[in-house]
């Protein structure tokens, strides 16, 4: 079955080789760049420059309560940036309405799908593992869309699962809007 090119997927930044990480350097992903953009058309966002956090930057880390963690910089300081990163995500879901699936990088405060790390308070003990700020509201805004971490992506049976997953979801969501 041939899948249209007009297919959009997002794609966490730092995978399409754009240097966006705290420690200014990028997280290229060959298996989205020469395999999946060979399907679909990939839309690039990080959720932590969209919030103004500046590259490079402070490492940051989740903290608190696994339903609702504070986002904080891993230095000890105490400033929660999660009121930023939610108010840069919340002006842009809107615009990922269009999408019909979107590709996350793997173990960031943001973007991290599943087993991202959340602290205890004045701990660098984890209590927890939940999910990046950025997919938690991916999840929420957008419940049938297929969402997957880059290294899951390297297992074919799992990329061709989420090609098909994403065709689908575009089938659906075009013949909902007509």
């Amino acid at each position: 079955m041939a899948i249209s090119s007009t297919i959009q997927v997002g794609l966490s930044a730092c995978l399409s080789g754009m240097a966006v990480r705290y420690d200014g350097a990028d997280k290229r992903s060959d298996v989205c760049l020469n395999i999946i953009a060979t399907h679909f058309d990939l839309v690039t966002f990080c959720p932590e420059v969209a919030a103004g956090f500046g590259i490079p930057r402070a490492p940051m880390h989740l903290i608190g309560n696994i339903e609702f963690p504070a986002l904080q910089y891993r230095d000890g300081g105490h400033e929660d940036m999660s009121t930023e990163l939610k108010n840069a995500i919340e002006s842009k879901l809107a615009d990922f309405s269009n999408l019909d699936g979107f590709i996350l990088v793997q173990n960031s405060p943001s973007c991290g799908l599943v087993d991202v790390k959340v602290y205890q308070e004045e701990q660098e003990v984890y209590l927890h593992q939940g999910q990046g700020l950025f997919a938690a509201a991916l999840r929420e805004r957008f419940p049938r869309m297929p969402l997957v971490e880059e290294r899951q992506l390297h297992e074919l049976n799992v990329r061709e699962q989420f090609i098909a997953q994403v065709q689908a979801h575009h089938d659906t969501r075009t013949q909902e809007s007509t």
